[in-house]
């Protein structure tokens, strides 16, 4: 879905009362442009990297998984697990500081997207864990933003 986006902000895909063009999807800082009601506000846009990477896991009681140090300017998580009465985390931890922050959730499906708690140079962990009191099994898939 986030790639069809992409295509079509870059042909200038209309938006309701305005369109919007972003001549290139590279990496980098980028020059487009705003059009609404035949007026151009010219706009400055940057494109990182997405990476994205499948995740499961199963976790007894008070264990957790650590996904990939990597830089970090934002990075989407979503996770469905079972049994879904389970409370779960999901954090993110700065690798160089060794601390961050995370969401606790019931229900067997999450989103959530974290941010860099510190500095997004640094090194960063995403945390899955078991909150509750039964072994939990989980998948889902972290879409890491990089600088």
């Amino acid at each position: 879905m986030f790639n069809r986006l992409l295509r079509e902000l870059k042909r200038g895909h209309k938006s309701g009362p305005f369109k919007i063009y972003m001549p290139s999807l590279e990496k980098g800082i980028h020059h487009g442009y705003i059009e609404i009601k035949g007026v151009k506000i010219g706009i400055v846009y940057e494109v990182n990297t997405i990476v994205h990477i499948e995740i499961s896991g199963t976790l007894s009681p008070g264990t957790y998984d650590a996904y990939d140090p990597v830089t970090l300017v934002s990075a989407y998580v979503y996770v469905e697990w079972s049994p879904e009465d389970q409370p779960i985390l999901i954090g993110v931890i700065d690798a160089n500081v060794g601390k961050g922050y995370g969401y606790e959730f019931t229900g067997g499906a999450a989103t959530v997207t974290l941010s860099p708690p510190y500095d997004s140079l640094h090194n960063h962990y995403i945390v899955i864990g078991n909150l509750g009191t039964e072994t939990i099994h989980y998948k889902g898939f972290i879409d890491w933003e990089m600088p």
